[in-house]
Order: C-alpha cells, then sequence, then structure tokens
C-alpha cells in the first residue's frame, strides 16, 4: 500500500493536468471557447492509445533489465526512445500541416476555432510519446516518489500557465500551457531517470 499511495496520488495530479485546462476554460473563457478546445483535445486523447500499446509491449524488458542488466536497460530505453520518435514526429508535422481537413472532416468547417489549438496540442503529444519512455521507466524502476514529484510539478505549472494564458488567449492559450506542461515534466523525468 505505502509503495503504491505514489502512484495514487500520481494519477490524480495527471488527471488535474490532463482536464483542468477544460474547467478553467469554461470559467474562464466562454462555452464556444471549450467546444472548440475539446474538438481538438479529444483527437488528441486518441492518438495517446499508440504510446500505451509500445509500453504495454515494453514494460516486461523494462522490468526485467532494471533487476539484471541495467546497461540492457539503457540500450532498450535508446531503442524505445527512437521507436517513439519515429512515430511521434511525423505524427506531429502530418497534424500540424493536415490540421485543417482532419478538423473539418471530424467536426466540420464551423470547427475552425479548433485548428490552430490542435496544431499546438499535438506538439505536446509528440512530447509524450517521448516522455512516455521516461516516466514509466521510474515508475517500473520503483522511483514512484520521483514520478509523483514530476507529476505534481507538472499539475501546478499547468494551473498556473492556464490561469495567465487562457484570460490573454483562450483556447491557444490552454493548448500552449499544455505543451509547456508536457516538456517541463519531460524534461525533469528524463533528468531524473538519467
Amino acid at each position: 500500500f505505502k509503495e503504491s499511495l505514489p502512484l495514487v496520488f500520481s494519477a490524480v495530479f495527471i488527471s488535474i493536468y490532463y482536464n483542468i485546462d477544460q474547467i478553467m476554460i469554461g470559467v474562464i473563457s466562454t462555452k464556444t471557447e471549450l467546444g472548440y478546445y475539446s474538438a481538438a483535445q479529444r483527437i488528441i486523447y486518441g492518438l495517446s492509445m499508440f504510446y500505451m500499446i509500445a509500453l504495454i509491449v515494453f514494460s516486461p524488458k523494462i522490468a526485467y533489465f532494471f533487476k539484471e542488466d541495467l546497461k540492457q536497460l539503457s540500450l532498450l530505453l535508446k531503442k524505445m526512445n527512437k521507436a517513439m520518435l519515429a512515430i511521434a514526429v511525423p505524427m506531429g508535422v502530418g497534424g500540424t500541416i493536415l490540421a485543417p481537413e482532419i478538423i473539418n472532416f471530424i467536426f466540420g468547417g464551423e470547427y475552425g476555432r479548433a485548428i490552430l489549438a490542435f496544431q499546438i496540442l499535438i506538439w505536446s503529444q509528440v512530447i509524450v510519446f517521448i516522455n512516455a519512455c521516461y516516466g514509466n521507466t521510474l515508475v517500473m524502476c520503483g522511483k514512484q516518489k520521483k514520478f509523483l514529484r514530476g507529476v505534481g510539478l507538472g499539475a501546478v505549472i499547468n494551473i498556473i500557465l492556464n490561469f495567465i494564458l487562457i484570460t490573454k488567449f483562450s483556447v491557444y492559450g490552454a493548448s500552449v500551457a499544455t505543451a509547456i506542461t508536457q516538456l517541463l515534466v519531460f524534461i525533469y523525468m528524463y533528468l531524473t531517470l538519467s
């Protein structure tokens, strides 16, 4: 129970920085703006299944190498990172270029304000794909408290950034806040694992 408690709090913090932006847009901005942001965000959440599949595939090896061979763990993480980059960067570039077509196809032309939000959020998802290698490895290697610190810091930063940026830039500010938060959490996880 004691070892799993940081994971419970981590899940709470992750839930905060994945959802607080929508709540804050609803409070600070308008419901229409919330609709645009939610449209862009739904597609991004759908893409997360790809990195989750990769984590399921690699998790047994990560756990094994952590106990048996740290050098092999390091090599595995490098391979995972390359694989995630090979998926994430084309996804980011393609999503940025095809955003108008994607939004129009899924939601219709009246959701034009969701396009730029999607173009920003797709890059936050690129960061999430890369970070998946590091953040989840911390958990699998028994460093749940360090993982908790990282996502807790992300939740606090995200709330502050959302408050500042939504007030000035509405859905685009929320998108930037999400991308910055994901980048800072990635940097923390990478440095902590290194």
